[in-house]
């Protein structure tokens, strides 16, 4: 799942506006934060994050929610030599690939 099906269900879920929680597959973190549950004691986040033996820069835990992009608009336009790369959007591959096709 790490490879491929968690970085595709977190492009299409931010491309719905959609808030996909991806399931705990680590067994041994599974059986830890269970033991808490059943307890009464859920982990947050926060606790989570503060858990690794190495401790996390605050720059890391408290900077904002970011996504990431996929630049199709410049793989799409790679081959092209003309100005249709410089407008903004897609809108340069839509005028390029009307001019090949009309």
């Amino acid at each position: 799942m790490r490879n491929q099906l968690l970085r595709d269900s977190d492009w299409s879920s931010m491309a719905h506006s959609l808030e996909v929680r991806v399931p705990l597959v680590d067994i041994k973190l599974f059986r830890t934060i269970s033991r808490l549950v059943l307890k009464g004691y859920p982990p947050s986040k926060i606790d989570m994050a503060n858990s690794v033996s190495i401790q996390l820069p605050t720059s890391v835990l408290q900077r904002p929610k970011t996504g990431f992009s996929i630049p199709v608009r410049d793989w799409l336009l790679s081959d092209s030599s003309s100005n249709y790369g410089k407008q903004r959007g897609l809108r340069g591959w839509a005028q390029y690939v009307y001019k090949q096709h009309s």
